[in-house]
């Protein structure tokens, strides 16, 4: 159901109006018709719903088009994708003078780009703009559809066509061996059930495009026109990678204006591929997570595109490149970026593990969607820790958009957005608002924890080999820092390899990682044998189709060559087993098609004698692999440089030079010790502080009390000497009373009388015999109240 809310342009004879717009436009461009199939003319009605966020907003968040058809009418329902366009785009042109040099360009208009679905129809799909006119695509089920205006678009004529194509299909080349028991229910509901589930956290691919002078002379050599064209391609791409929660966001755009800087017309496609890699090595291109290449010629030899697997976080073989021919519009072509892209986020050739009508198929039939093996295939990219630089997404303030709360993207005004209330599975947001719940800090990221952030120090990402460096949570951001590594040409293994691109280059470890765990490293003599043959067992490299010959000292740098080879069936490989002078020599030849690389290839980087290193396939010093950092004077020797040119340092050692006492670690990697003064803090002021505060304040409150108390209990003490002492005078006294008694005469007994009453206030009591023993000393009885006054214990004590 639409918004009641609506205004709809009223439709007065749109039979009538339909049918003589047809025949006109049949007239007017009757030759170009009748080379076409599967299409025909009609007339978009636009039917707006606004839905703002806020009143500054004065775009059409949501709306609708009315298509009239032969076969009935469709409604699409659109929303706006302003979130595709980083807000630091730029447009770049390139010429072998001066570089790259920044256009002064207007910032196109970004309010007309839309996602969406045709009502009324499962599993349907919609990418189009209306900046000028509607362009893009329809996907109604199995049928997917282009729209574009009319050559002559008088009073709205669009031209709407199929985009199957029925023969000559582009393909990859790739020759079919897996097993069909492998195939896997791949249906719009499984993937459902596998975005909630795996794919559960959007990842986030950060794309630079690049286009070449033909492709840039086919649009009249005008950048306006390619800018306006790339940004909708993109805008469809990212429409395709929805469904697997994967955001394509267009961050730089380079026009190859003056003439291309490498060669795009010579060799196969592979060749091209590595020519561009090396390109943007070349230039330092590490802004974007992928850069693709737009090619303006037709195909190599029916390979339309052709990209390095898996690569995606590599500074320099996250390429990709197409075909993207002078006839070929974004619609049409959309597909083949998707499907390289694929590869590069790590996915496979579907062909016999899932059904054909997916984007990683490898013929191009311009499917709109990705199947459930591509989306295990990108889970296993992720878990295997590849996919990092995709975990972090753009800044806020870097994306150039309307924020619109419910589109998995966090945009400026925005803490989180989880996605629609619907979807939304996140306790730490609040999908309505998107803005985190009462109490929490984050609501997702390596470094969230129940929605808190981690404690400084807690180590986000682990070291996964030698030349890899951890990365620890800074405590008060959710997500974990890039990833960083030991810069390339930094000896490993104990000085017999070299690092590169985060890996220790070790012949021993391709071969397990390819042909299993008990695989090791040939021979020399089998990599001189079969690389100096240039066939597709042993080469080094392949230009043109051709493989190329290696040199005796270049052998240990083309073709892998391995022996304790377990024989295990393994898909679009061929295995040939040679025996030189009693050394067994195991090659492989990937039969994976011509759009993906040989992963056979010996690794750059790779030790090929004292003190040199493999590059390009050639055995050269080890210098070429760029290590620039000087340990002893800018790490004082107790660290080593991380791919920024930082100081890394050992434990014990601080950053950003290593020179005083610390924790270790760089700038780059967050701090690598858990900060515990906060709790040490705390646990000092409740269990010592505190209990001393309550104490003195409780002794301030109480003060009279216990003054009164501390003075009874010094009176008792002083009467208990007091009595004790009186007792012994009294027995002392007596005793001496009663020899007085006897020796004294009579006349003295008053003045003995009265020393006695004076001394003591005590009954006289009889003397003790002196055969008796004494009595023990205790307390006198109590005496009458008219008596004379006695020490005592205290009544109320």
């Amino acid at each position: 159901m639409r918004n009641p809310k609506t205004h709809k342009t009223p439709f007065p004879d749109m039979g009538q109006r339909w049918l003589l717009l047809s025949f006109l436009y049949l007239l007017l461009s009757g030759n170009q018709i009748s080379g076409l199939q599967d299409q025909e003319i009609v007339f978009p009605e636009r039917v707006v719903s606004r839905v703002r966020r806020s009143a500054d907003h004065r775009t059409d968040e949501n709306v609708s088009y009315i298509i009239q058809t032969s076969n009935g009418t469709l409604i699409l329902n659109l929303q706006q994708n302003r979130d595709f366009v980083s807000k630091d785009f730029e447009h770049f042109t390139y010429s072998k003078e001066g570089g790259l040099k920044a256009l002064n360009h207007t910032v196109p208009r970004f309010s007309c780009y839309y996602h969406g679905e045709v009502e009324g129809i499962e599993k349907s799909a919609v990418a189009l703009s209306d900046c000028h006119g509607l362009r893009g695509v329809l996907y109604l089920s199995e049928v997917h559809y282009g729209i574009e205006p009319a050559e002559h678009p008088f009073d709205g004529a669009h031209r709407l066509y199929r985009l199957d194509e029925p023969e000559g299909l582009s393909t990859c080349g790739v020759e079919e061996t897996m097993d069909t028991s492998q195939t896997l229910l791949s249906s719009y509901f499984q993937l459902r059930r596998k975005k909630r589930d795996v794919l559960a956290v959007t990842s986030y691919v950060e794309l630079g495009v690049v286009v070449d002078n033909l492709r840039y002379k086919a649009d009249k050599s005008n950048s306006t026109a390619v800018e306006v064209e790339t940004i909708e391609l993109v805008n469809i791409v990212d429409g395709m990678y929805r469904r697997l929660n994967i955001r394509i966001v267009l961050t730089n755009l380079i026009t190859w204006s003056s003439e291309n800087p490498i060669d795009v017309t010579s060799g196969k496609a592979g060749d091209v591929l590595g020519r561009f890699s090396q390109w943007r090595g070349e230039n330092n291109l590490q802004r974007c997570d992928i850069y693709h290449l737009l090619i303006g010629r037709g195909s190599f030899n029916g390979v339309v595109g052709m990209a390095f697997v898996g690569t995606v976080c590599s500074p320099s073989y996250a390429t990709s490149i197409s075909s993207f021919s002078a006839g070929a519009t974004p619609q049409s072509h959309a597909t083949v970026v998707a499907h390289e892209l694929g590869h590069v986020l790590g996915m496979n050739h579907d062909d016999n593990r899932c059904p054909s009508n997916y984007i990683m198929f490898s013929a191009d039939y311009n499917a709109q969607s990705f199947s459930d093996c591509s989306a295990n295939d990108f889970e296993a990219l992720i878990l295997s820790g590849r996919g990092t630089c995709l975990q972090n997404p753009p800044d806020p303030s870097q994306v150039l958009s309307i924020p619109v709360c419910g589109n998995n993207l966090v945009e400026q005004g925005e803490e989180c957005d989880c996605g629609s209330p619907k979807d939304c599975q996140n306790k730490c947001c609040d999908a309505a608002t998107c803005k985190l719940t009462s109490g929490s800090q984050c609501a997702m990221g390596s470094c969230c924890d129940n929605c808190k952030f981690k404690v400084g120090g807690t180590l986000c990402r682990a070291q996964s080999n030698s030349c890899d460096l951890p990365e620890y949570c800074n405590g008060s951001f959710a997500l974990c820092p890039a990833d960083v590594y030991i810069m390339n040409g930094y000896p490993c293994n104990k000085s017999t390899s070299y690092c590169y691109n985060g890996e220790c280059q070790d012949y021993n470890d391709q071969c397990r990682a390819l042909l299993g765990a008990e695989s090791r490293k040939a021979a020399d003599i089998c990599f001189q044998r079969l690389n100096m043959k240039g066939d597709q067992y042993g080469n080094c490299g392949v230009v043109s189709g051709s493989p190329q010959k290696c040199s005796q000292a270049d052998s240990l740098c083309g073709k892998l060559q391995c022996m304790g080879v377990t024989l295990v069936q393994k898909p679009n490989t061929t295995v040939i087993i040679n025996d030189y002078d009693g050394q067994k020599c195991w090659s492989v030849d990937f039969n994976l098609g011509p759009d993906v690389p040989d992963p056979g290839l010996v690794h750059p980087g790779s030790p090929c004698a004292q003190g040199k290193a493999c590059v390009n396939y050639k055995c050269q010093n080890a210098s070429a692999l760029g290590f620039t950092c000087d340990i002893k004077g800018k790490c004082n020797d107790h660290g080593v440089c991380n791919n920024n040119g930082n100081c890394h340092c050992n434990d014990g050692w601080g950053p950003p030079s290593c020179d005083r006492s610390g924790y270790g670690g760089s700038i780059d990697s967050g701090p690598t010790h858990i900060d515990t003064s906060l709790r040490d803090g705390l646990l000092i002021f409740f269990l010592l502080v505190l209990p001393i505060l309550i104490l003195i304040v409780v002794m301030f409150i109480k003060r009279d009390a216990l003054r009164r108390r501390f003075c009874r209990r010094r009176r008792r003490r002083g009467g208990n000497t007091q009595t004790q002492t009186t007792r012994a005078n009294r027995n002392q006294n007596g005793y001496n009373n009663r020899n007085a008694a006897i020796n004294t005469p009579k006349n003295q007994d008053n003045a003995f009388s009265d020393v006695f009453t004076i001394s003591h206030n005590f009954p006289q009591r009889q003397p003790v015999p002196p055969n008796r023993p004494q009595p023990p000393l205790r307390r006198p009885p109590p005496q009458p109240s008219a008596g004379p006054p006695q020490w005592g214990w205290p009544n109320d004590l």
